[in-house]
C-alpha cells in the first residue's frame, strides 16, 4: 500500500530529483477584480507538468514562517512587489500530500493584486498575464482564470477546496464592505 493510499492523499508523478528541495511550501492565492467586479485567479504552470497548474508557491526551511515566506514565494515567483497586494491576513488553507513517498505540506495565504489595470470579464486567453513575470525555476506560465476555470485547469481536489475558500471569503468581504458604505436607513 502507497504512503498516499495510507494518508487518504492523492498521489502525484515523479518529478525531477533537482525540482524537489523540501517537503513544505507556502504560497498566496493570488485574485484581481475586474471591471465590472468579477474575480480571476492567477495560476502559475509547473516546470515539470504541462498540465499542472497552482497558484503561487515555493519551498521553504522548517523554521520559516508561514505569512511572511508566502508572500516572499509569491513575489519571487510572480515578479510582482509587495506594494502591489493587499494580503488577507484571516485566510489561511493549509493541504497535504504525497509526492515522491513524502508527504508535501503547502500553506496559502490569500492576496489581492491592487495595482495596474483592471481585468476585462472573460478573458480566458493565455496571454491574460503579461504583467505577472514567472521565474522560470519551479514556473514556466502564468494564467488569471474565473474560478471555475481555474479549478478545472488545475485538476486537483485540493484546488477548488482551496479556491472556493477564498472565494467565500472575498465575497463576503465584499458584501461587508458594501452594508458599511451604504447610507444609514432612514428612520420614521
Amino acid at each position: 500500500m502507497s504512503l498516499s493510499s495510507k494518508m487518504n492523499l492523492r498521489e502525484t508523478k515523479d518529478l525531477p530529483s533537482s525540482a524537489h528541495l523540501g517537503t513544505r511550501a507556502v504560497g498566496l492565492v493570488v485574485f484581481r477584480r475586474s471591471e465590472n467586479g468579477g474575480l480571476s485567479f492567477l495560476l502559475l504552470q509547473e516546470v515539470y507538468g504541462e498540465r499542472t497548474w497552482t497558484p503561487p508557491k515555493g519551498y521553504i526551511a522548517d523554521s520559516d514562517a508561514e505569512r511572511p515566506a508566502a508572500l516572499q514565494q509569491t513575489l519571487k515567483e510572480t515578479g510582482l512587489e509587495a506594494k502591489d497586494l493587499k494580503v488577507y491576513d484571516e485566510f489561511s488553507f493549509k493541504m497535504q500530500y504525497a509526492i515522491r513517498k513524502e508527504v508535501k505540506k503547502i500553506w496559502y495565504g490569500l492576496a489581492e493584486l491592487v495595482t495596474g489595470e483592471k481585468a476585462k470579464d472573460n478573458d480566458k486567453t493565455k496571454d491574460n498575464a503579461k504583467n505577472i513575470k514567472v521565474s522560470g525555476e519551479n514556473h514556466n506560465a502564468a494564467w488569471w482564470l474565473p474560478i471555475n476555470d481555474a479549478i478545472r485547469v488545475s485538476g486537483y481536489v485540493e484546488a477548488e477546496a482551496l479556491l472556493r475558500k477564498a472565494e467565500k471569503l472575498i465575497q463576503d468581504k465584499t458584501k461587508a464592505a458594501a452594508a458599511a458604505a451604504a447610507p444609514p436607513a432612514a428612520s420614521e
